[in-house]
């Protein structure tokens, strides 16, 4: 079997290219480590998605936003309101 090249990497780390992706309960509490909504909107950004990045509590989906912009992907934080 061989080796796949660096192009071929790249390509299949974009499979979200051209999408766009909302993840609601995107935020975070202190101290709570790695959730899975926040872990969930790096993982696409690294795939190549725009990411919005929804909670109940903006500053917290924002965090998670700047996460993400700092791993060079495009996040926008909303907040959900009932």
């Amino acid at each position: 079997m061989g080796q796949r090249s660096e192009s071929d990497r790249h390509e299949s780390r974009m499979r979200l290219k051209g999408k766009t992706a909302i993840i609601v309960g995107a935020g975070q509490s202190p101290g709570s480590g790695m959730g899975n909504g926040r872990a969930t909107c790096l993982r696409f950004a690294q795939e190549g998605a725009k990411v919005m990045a929804v909670d109940r509590e903006l500053a917290l989906a924002e965090e998670t936003a700047v996460l993400v912009r700092k791993e060079g992907g495009d996040c926008f934080a909303f907040e959900a309101t009932s």
